[in-house]
């Protein structure tokens, strides 16, 4: 028998959980698809209509699997949700760690709106290469953060949003 994965591990080969409002719509859809079929269960419209039933019975499965394999799980004992925060804080050091700032990633910004003596300032040179270099460098890490984030806060749809971390 092979060991028990420990949840970092769960989270690192997970290929992603639902966000907040996913979830809420496969909800939402499986719950009209269930009641569609219980309302046409023996009228003539179903038997006319079989090929809706069939895609609704198709798309009832799919959705129900879905939330089975990708939804966040929200039974957590305290000693994973501390290993997990401790992983995050060490994600958010790696992702910030060259991270563009806002004014390097606003480009083209007025310096002082309410001042009219204020000029443009344009974006500097590299500013994009910076960003894609930094994307590039730090994906990894920003996907794993994500699928903690979602775990850990899984009522705020915000919170797996990397634009958070930026100064």
């Amino acid at each position: 028998m092979g060991r028990q994965m420990s949840i970092q591990e769960q989270v690192r080969k997970h290929k992603g959980y639902l966000t907040t409002n996913e979830e809420q719509e496969r909800r939402q859809r499986i719950s009209n698809n269930e009641g569609w079929l219980k309302t046409h269960k023996s009228s003539e419209y179903r038997r006319v209509r079989n090929m809706d039933e069939s895609y609704v019975i198709k798309q009832l499965s799919t959705d129900k699997k879905t939330l089975n394999e990708r939804a966040a799980p929200r039974d957590l004992k305290g000693t994973e949700r501390t290993k997990l925060y401790t992983r995050v804080k060490y994600l958010e050091g790696k992702i910030r760690d060259g991270m563009p700032t806002r004014d390097e990633m606003m480009g083209k910004r007025h310096s002082n709106p309410g001042n009219p003596n204020s000029k443009y300032q344009e974006a500097r040179p590299g500013d994009v290469k910076k960003h894609m270099k930094w994307l590039s460098a730090t994906q990894k890490y920003q996907d794993e953060w994500k699928k903690i984030m979602r775990i850990l806060e899984p009522d705020d749809p915000e919170a797996a949003n990397v634009e958070r971390l930026r100064k």
